[in-house]
């Protein structure tokens, strides 16, 4: 599977760009894992406070997020990622998720809309052509 892992911060969601292929879910929910660790110990390196209420998510490639890691369960408890659809998590993983769904149907109506342009211009020529024979 192609999983993506974003970081949301306390004030911004960095998104990763380009994902990596991973075996399964839980492949990419322990990389996510690692990930967080990672960035902990950089904080701490750098003499910032943990930052105990970030979150790391795992998405696919429609941007769906299929796992959130809260830092402070990944540093003091329990392991076990909370689903976007339970929890306090719903309502900011629903709206990422529905942002990522527009914009991306956005575009998709930007490329149609351009190639109907170009379509609606050939036809012209090929009829200017068909009436000059």
């Amino acid at each position: 599977m192609r999983g993506y892992i974003h970081i949301v911060t306390d004030t911004e969601r960095v998104v990763d760009p380009d994902g990596q292929q991973f075996e399964s879910l839980a492949s990419a929910v322990g990389e996510a894992r690692q990930c967080a660790r990672d960035l902990m110990a950089e904080e701490v390196r750098q003499g910032r406070p943990l930052p105990l209420n970030w979150r790391v998510q795992v998405a696919d490639q429609e941007g769906c997020i299929l796992a959130t890691l809260k830092f402070a369960v990944i540093l003091f408890g329990s392991e076990t990622p909370t689903h976007p659809l339970s929890g306090s998590a719903l309502d900011r993983d629903l709206v990422e998720r529905a942002k990522s769904i527009f914009f991306k149907a956005q575009r998709t109506q930007g490329e149609l809309q351009n190639g109907l342009l170009l379509l609606r211009d050939n036809v012209r020529t090929l009829s200017k052509l068909t009436a000059t024979f």
